[in-house]
């Protein structure tokens, strides 16, 4: 637990921090609480703002916090056994001589604590993760708003029985304390602030953005820039120089705030340039920084007088014709993704909404930005957790996974690929809406659909919206082939009741499991603009984002069902392990020459076969010359690939019967692969492939059937 020990006007006093080793990642001890922390303190029926930031510098935990008062301070002394961390500080405008101390448990991605006031009475805190409010490159400004009218009607005193120094005359606010902050009433996200001001020698006071970060007024004297002095964003950013008129005077600041982001200038000169606030300064109103908030102004400190303040608030985002989709490929793509339409037309989904979202690489807009990170720095939108399928979210990781923090946005990430593969009842309990944004490959046995089928399942049974951010299928949405699968080979490489190759996209996929499968979830889809079923992914024009470490290309989801379901077998290498995944096929014991001219003797429709010498990197034959064939597709309109695989299959066991024997491998994956034990057997009791199948025509057409009225396109 955390124990904060406070004055009744806010000064800290002591503060202890041990956090449970709950959740924390593999591969960094301290990964659960890295980051930036929003703490809300409650004592009686008052609530009171504070934040701390943890990082790792080299191998060392670093911190640092700010309280109800004061500037951000680094933590002195940190220790972490296993299970607790502690945590102190020297005090700074505390009434003691004792370090400030904390202590404090993970529960449901916060950080839940308490702490005494100075009679030893309990207080309790919550934190959240910060949000992390990225900057947005082209703003359209909304009309100018006057903050001070005919009279003080639009504010609020910050707390109402405290004293009120505050008064407007002649279109100037002045102030004399003793008094408590004087806040608008109306709230703003991003905006442009113009605000005058001027003070008598020796004065003291602030403005506070958001109601959460304050930029210093006062009198400067003969300092030098830091960031305790006038213009500075309060311990956090010293500004260039120091540009303030003398006190009497004058002085004009506008001030650009968007997201994190900060541009201050004073009296026509740039002072803070684009500068990122870390986090609320000591004094905030509130440490809620995803929401908007209203100007307040300081009013316990030294006298101060304002006039003319104007805020012009930011109304839309536009994307920035610099590093827009020119930037990025010659000519603008045809299809407009799920994710460019829920920005688009569709943000009523998820505004306002306590959001999951299921990712991986894949997951990025047409400008090839991370929907994670859109979803993060979005002021309408609360990304709760991030949900990661097999290779994880930010990818490039095999084998099972555990649960960690994303470094990028600061969100829990849950693995769906490790000891749990459904969202359990504890990851949905704070989530309104869980999206899933995965580029699938259009064959059965790829795990992301399997991902997406058991997470509609828990979305179901915990009463949590789903919607898919569709995407296409990259072979096209014609090709319909393959088996169907029995329901007793149902399995992580076979969800569902579809041939090997659906010709769906994974929004089709969805309403087809939701209805055929009895999900029954609450489940929308957002479709893309401009997709047409006989395209391929060339024909979208968009970039291709590899979806797993072996499906580098977007040709590779051609060539996938081909050699995938036989290289379920160590048999023969199919390329992976070599620079060509899924396109190739040899081994050692192979005659290149003579294999891919048998193939080639099969007339197959839309596929060559060129013999190809090879050594393999790692898995297969790792390290040995190979002989085979690569697979050169020759007509997309014309192949078939799943047969082109069950002829080759039939051809290695015809020429080479002792070393391609299908009884004498592990089966369990073949099987799983196919959907049915039927297809080796067949092959195994040397049925013509063309039986083979023929055996499996029926299954696919009744599925043509059911599948039609799920398509979108």
């Amino acid at each position: 637990m955390i124990i904060f020990k406070t004055l009744r006007k806010g000064a800290l006093l002591l503060l202890l921090l041990a956090f449970a080793s709950v959740g924390l990642s593999e591969d960094g001890q301290f990964d659960a609480m890295l980051g930036r922390w929003d703490v809300t303190v409650t004592t009686g029926s008052v609530t009171f703002p504070s934040w701390f930031e943890f990082k790792m510098e080299g191998d060392e935990l670093k911190g640092r916090l700010v309280g109800r008062i004061g500037s951000a301070r680094p933590i002195t002394k940190l220790s972490f056994d296993g299970e607790n961390l502690n945590i102190a500080l020297p005090p700074q405008f505390e009434e003691q001589e004792t370090d400030v101390v904390f202590k404090g448990r993970f529960e449901r991605r916060r950080i839940i604590g308490e702490t005494l006031d100075e009679k030893s009475n309990p207080l309790k805190f919550t934190a959240v993760r910060a949000p992390k409010l990225d900057y947005r490159e082209v703003v359209k400004w909304g009309e100018p708003v006057r903050l001070l009218r005919d009279d003080l009607s639009n504010w609020n005193l910050r707390y109402s029985d405290g004293p009120d120094g505050w008064k407007f005359e002649d279109g100037i606010l002045s102030n004399t304390p003793p008094s408590v902050d004087l806040i608008s009433k109306e709230t703003f996200r991003d905006f442009k602030l113009h605000i005058e001001y001027k003070l008598p020698p020796r004065s003291n006071s602030g403005i506070y953005l958001r109601g959460r970060y304050e930029i210093q007024v006062n009198d400067p004297g003969n300092r030098p820039p830091s960031k305790g002095v006038n213009s500075a964003i309060y311990g956090f950013i010293a500004p260039s120089e120091m540009a303030a008129n003398p006190p009497g005077e004058w002085n004009v600041y506008d001030i650009t705030l968007i997201g994190r982001w900060v541009t201050v200038v004073l009296n026509g000169k740039t002072i803070i340039d684009h500068k990122e606030i870390p986090g609320i300064t000591g004094g905030a109103a509130d440490s809620h920084e995803a929401k908007p908030g209203p100007l307040m102004l300081q009013g316990d400190h030294r006298d101060v007088e304002y006039r003319n303040i104007v805020i012009t608030p930011a109304v839309s985002y536009k994307l920035s014709q610099e590093v827009g989709e020119g930037a990025l490929m010659a000519k603008k793509p045809a299809v407009k993704l799920g994710i460019d339409m829920l920005f688009e037309k569709h943000l009523d989904v998820i505004k306002g909404k306590k959001v999951g979202l299921i990712t991986n690489p894949t997951g990025v807009d047409s400008r090839l930005r991370s929907t994670a990170d859109l979803l993060a720095s979005h002021p309408d939108v609360d990304l709760v957790a991030l949900f990661g399928p097999e290779h994880s979210i930010r990818g490039g990781v095999s084998g099972s996974l555990g649960d960690s923090v994303d470094a990028n946005t600061n969100a829990t990430v849950y693995s769906l690929y490790g000891r749990t593969r459904k969202p359990t009842e504890e990851m949905l309990k704070d989530i309104d809406v869980l999206l899933f944004d995965i580029q699938d490959i259009g064959s059965r046995s790829y795990t992301y659909i399997s991902t997406m089928k058991h997470s509609m399942d828990a979305a179901a049974e915990h009463k949590v919206k789903f919607v898919v951010l569709d995407r296409p299928n990259p072979v096209n949405g014609v090709i319909v082939e393959g088996p169907m699968i029995e329901e007793e080979f149902y399995s992580f490489i076979g969800v569902g009741p579809i041939a090997y190759m659906h010709g769906m996209t994974v929004g089709e996929l969805a309403q087809f499991f939701n209805k055929e499968m009895n999900v029954n979830c609450d489940l929308e889809v957002v479709k893309m603009e401009g997709w047409k079923r006989d395209m391929t992914w060339r024909d979208t024009g968009l970039v291709w984002v590899p979806t797993s470490p072996h499906i580098p290309e977007g040709d590779s989801s051609w060539f996938y069902p081909i050699t995938g379901i036989f290289g379920e077998t160590p048999l023969v290498s199919i390329g992976v392990g070599y620079t060509l995944p899924f396109k190739l096929v040899g081994a050692p014991w192979m005659n290149a020459g003579e294999v891919s001219k048998a193939m080639n003797d099969k007339n197959i429709s839309g596929v060559y076969f060129e013999p190809f010498f090879f050594r393999p990197y790692y898995r297969h034959y790792n390290g040995e010359i190979c002989e085979g064939f690569r697979i050169i597709i020759t007509d997309e309109t014309k192949i078939k690939p799943v047969e082109v695989g069950y002829h080759i299959t039939e051809t290695l066991i015809k020429m080479y019967p002792e070393k391609f024997d299908l009884s004498k491998t592990r089966v369990r994956g073949l099987d799983l692969a196919n959907g049915s034990d039927k297809i080796r057997l067949m092959f195994q009791d040397g049925v013509p492939v063309e039986k083979i199948i023929e055996s499996y025509q029926r299954g696919v057409e009744e599925f043509l059937k059911k599948r039609q009225k799920y398509l979108l396109y």
